[in-house]
């Protein structure tokens, strides 16, 4: 039954061993201890060694082909992201307005920018207002 070529036959064979060897079933045991030991085929270990060797190859590849697919769906997520960004950005450029946080050229932050005049005009209002104070001490 195991040289069966199909694998319900198979496996069903295997189980039907497992459950008479399972829960101490002594004349089972005993029955095929005994069927092994006085007979000189092993085409029943080879079969098995036969089987767990597809089993092996066939989870390797099954394992192999869930991280190449999980690979090819990072790179397509990565991809996705990097459309959407960018057609944000041409959107955000041809309507003129740049949010928060976004960029121009990928270089120029508009907020920092910001940041950087307003302290420039705060620094020239306070050198100014301190030039006025002394003049008008003098």
């Amino acid at each position: 039954m195991l040289a069966s070529p199909d694998e319900t036959v198979v496996a069903s064979t295997l189980q039907l061993l497992c459950t008479l060897l399972e829960d101490g079933h002594t004349e089972c045991q005993l029955a095929i201890l005994d069927y092994f030991k006085n007979s000189p085929e092993e085409l029943f270990f080879m079969l098995v060694k036969e089987k767990l060797q597809v089993s092996v190859i066939v989870v390797k590849e099954v394992r192999s082909l869930a991280q190449t697919k999980e690979m090819k769906f990072q790179k397509e997520k990565e991809i996705a992201s990097t459309s959407r960004n960018t057609r944000e950005h041409k959107r955000s450029t041809q309507r003129g307005t740049v949010g928060e946080g976004d960029s121009i050229n990928g270089s120029v932050n508009i907020r920092g920018t910001f940041l950087l005049f307003f302290s420039l005009v705060q620094h020239k209002f306070v050198s100014q207002n301190l030039k006025k104070k002394k003049k008008k001490k003098r």
